[in-house]
């Protein structure tokens, strides 16, 4: 089963995307901060897909939580979603950079790009 790690400080977007990722037959993992996502994927290195917000609190954007798990050794897909993409997407190479919210076109991108993982 493909293991996605979500990171967003907004428990309504973290458990919507969840739920909905699981009925594609994904293993998700929510964090809801940084630190909180680095310890998960720590735990759990055969995560191959990071979903985070731009911003989140402690220590960062989703650009430094990027950045922190490819120095940890993660080599997985990283797909920035947020509402202000374009500009945070520049202090990191993202696989992908999705706006928030997602449009119905934006979501079946995704889901595409995650369901290649198989």
């Amino acid at each position: 089963m493909i293991k996605i790690l979500v990171v967003d400080d907004s428990e309504d977007v973290l458990f919507t995307l969840r739920d909905q990722l699981e009925c594609f037959d994904f293993e998700v993992r929510v964090a809801r901060n940084v630190e909180e996502a680095f310890l998960i994927y720590r735990g759990d290195p055969d995560i191959v897909a990071l979903l985070t917000d731009g911003r989140i609190p402690q220590a960062g954007a989703g650009s430094a939580l990027a950045a922190r798990l490819k120095d940890a050794g993660f080599q997985g897909l990283t797909i920035l979603i947020s509402g202000a993409a374009w500009e945070e997407s520049r202090a990191y190479p993202f696989d992908a950079v999705f706006d928030k919210p997602l449009s119905r076109k934006d979501y079946r991108l995704l889901l595409h790009l995650l369901q290649s993982l198989r």
